[in-house]
């Protein structure tokens, strides 16, 4: 008589986690992780308004002949 109470009361438990787990995820990512995306997003589009050349955003720079720094590159 017991042991089918548990069983069921096992598989509302493994249920109601799932539901809890999606929730706090979904909570996590809305409020935490989408408020820095569209931050970084609009730094980057502010960033582009002020470069010269619209074609391309490719950033040069001065290649380096030192061989060194291959060796250490952190």
């Amino acid at each position: 008589m017991v042991k089918p109470l548990i069983a069921w009361l096992k598989k509302l438990a493994a249920g109601l986690g799932k539901i809890q787990t999606t929730l706090i995820l979904g909570i996590f990512y809305y409020f935490l992780v989408t408020p820095f995306g569209l931050v970084f997003q609009l730094v980057i589009g502010i960033k582009r308004l002020f470069i010269k050349n619209p074609d391309t955003y490719w950033q040069p720079r001065e290649p380096e002949d030192d061989i060194k720094n291959a060796y250490q590159q952190f």
